[in-house]
């Protein structure tokens, strides 16, 4: 969706979409631990923690001499589409790591999806009612958002469904509201949609043969 509000906190000017995607990391955590446990939420929060300081951060590659000639510019810029996906590695990797130190098997690495999921939800809502976007735009995102967070939220721990077809039905979600929005497949939230899916659909594969090991010959 198109950013078209900005909010005055103090001296800085915050974009909507940054507002939304906070409040998706709060709501995230908490859904997360409350749906999974602690540890799963943990994981979650450290992934967000890479995510904000590497997207933040990313500004000294990509607007370096800003930066060297106003320092404070990095509390107001982050490193835009590049960064983003470069915070998007930072996660990954933070979350890969405590799959492999902490042997998260499958079901703590479904929260993260999990986690995924809400962030994407909530931040797709919020950008709706803050914002202003062609109507059918905004009826379908919301619609069919609220409607998936129903329906993973009463299936998620359904051993009738993987969490691969789940993965796999977000992303086929996603791409169609995103077929409706300003933005269309190209948009930066679909993308991210896809990779972090596939992402934890490699990883849930991982786990599953991490389960087999733990259990040990029969």
């Amino acid at each position: 969706m198109v950013v078209t509000k900005l909010f005055q906190v103090g001296q800085i000017t915050v974009l909507s979409s940054w507002i939304a995607l906070i409040v998706g990391f709060i709501a995230a955590y908490a859904a997360v631990r409350i749906r999974f446990g602690k540890q799963s939420a943990d994981v979650l929060l450290d992934a967000i923690f890479y995510f904000v300081l590497v997207w933040k951060l990313s500004v000294l590659i990509t607007d370096f001499k800003i930066v060297i000639k106003w320092p404070l510019s990095i509390l107001y810029f982050h490193g835009g589409r590049v960064g983003f996906y470069l915070g998007l590695v930072a996660a990954g990797f933070a979350v890969f790591r405590a799959v492999r130190k902490k042997h998260l098997q499958s079901k703590a690495q479904l929260g993260l999806f999990f986690g995924v999921v809400v962030i994407q939800v909530v931040y797709q809502v919020l950008m709706v009612l803050v914002n202003d976007n062609p109507f059918a735009a905004e009826l379908m995102t919301v619609m069919l958002f609220a409607a998936f967070m129903l329906f993973i939220w009463l299936v998620i721990k359904n051993p009738d469904y993987s969490s691969v077809q789940l993965a796999l039905l977000f992303m086929a979600m996603h791409a169609f509201v995103a077929a409706f929005q300003p933005a269309g497949l190209v948009g930066t939230s679909v993308v991210a949609t896809w990779l972090l899916s596939l992402f934890f659909i490699l990883l849930q594969f991982k786990g599953r043969h991490m389960d087999l090991e733990s259990e040990g010959p029969l």
